[in-house]
């Protein structure tokens, strides 16, 4: 009896063991599709105002404000933003007849380098304008960050008529502060073994803001891309991977990059 009662025993342990490596296999076999993000969400917003309208937006597109006041007398305004094919911000505003209007957007997204574990030169372009006539304050700025939110590279325009920058000044004040801002940046980002099955992440931020006057215009515009320094020897080992739904241009990328992470749901470059 006791014999049978072992037996009966191993053989419930052995297929419980087998049900459990059928589980392990189906989760690492799952499309990375079916599988969260290992990035947070990407963060975004554009906004119009133009006297006491408004009108706003979290999804990549367009948004207007348009405000009649009487004879001679207009506000407008108007903002954009894009993630694909990489991700940037365009705002502009224009009043008339003493209103006000506004316009600007932000975004957040993040990226993580997998291969040989080490230090990678990764290129950050793009440029940030920033323009006006008559009264107005613009603003327009980019930059990538190491996980801790430490400034990697980046680049802000600034022009006013009026007194500071936008909302007070810019998380890069003392760079640079002119109509156009060109960034051509290498920084070192440390890539993650692909085997393992979570990298650490970096993250960039695109913004506008334009603030138009009685009787002013304002215009600003933002587009960071990143990508893998195509000169560097290793570049074929490594994959640089965005968060889902932003991509950056197919120029100056290696032609081959490894698998990332199954367990990694975001688009590769």
């Amino acid at each position: 009896m006791d014999i049978t009662c072992r037996k009966s025993g191993a053989k419930a342990l052995n297929l419980a063991a087998l049900l459990v490596a059928a589980m392990i296999v189906s989760l690492f076999t799952l499309d990375a599709q079916a599988l969260p993000s290992v990035f947070p969400p990407v963060e975004a917003n554009v906004t119009a105002f133009a006297g006491t309208t408004n009108q706003s937006s979290i999804v990549p597109g367009t948004v207007s404000a348009i405000e009649p006041c009487g004879v001679g007398c207009l506000a407008f305004s108007t903002a954009s933003m894009s993630l694909t094919p990489s991700p940037s911000i365009s705002s502009s505003a224009s009043v008339s007849g003493g209103r006000q209007a506004s316009s600007g957007g932000y975004i957040k997204y993040y990226f993580a380098l997998f291969g040989p574990s080490g230090p990678v030169p990764v290129m950050v372009v793009g440029s940030a304008s920033a323009s006006g006539s008559g009264s107005y304050s613009v603003l327009s700025e980019m930059g990538v960050f190491t996980p801790p939110g430490v400034l990697l590279a980046g680049g802000t325009a600034c022009v006013t008529t009026v007194g500071g920058c936008p909302g007070g000044g810019s998380i890069f004040a003392g760079i640079h502060l002119a109509n156009t801002v060109t960034v051509n940046q290498t920084v070192s980002v440390t890539a993650t073994d692909p085997g393992l099955p979570f990298g650490q992440f970096y993250f960039v931020t695109v913004a506008t803001q334009t603030n138009a006057f009685s009787d002013g215009a304002a215009s600003a515009f933002a587009d960071p891309s990143i990508f893998i320094d195509p000169t560097f020897p290793n570049a074929h080992l490594y994959s640089l991977v965005l968060s889902d739904g932003v991509s950056n241009p197919a120029a100056s990328q290696p032609s081959a990059v490894p698998e990332p992470p199954r367990r990694l749901s975001s688009a590769p470059v």
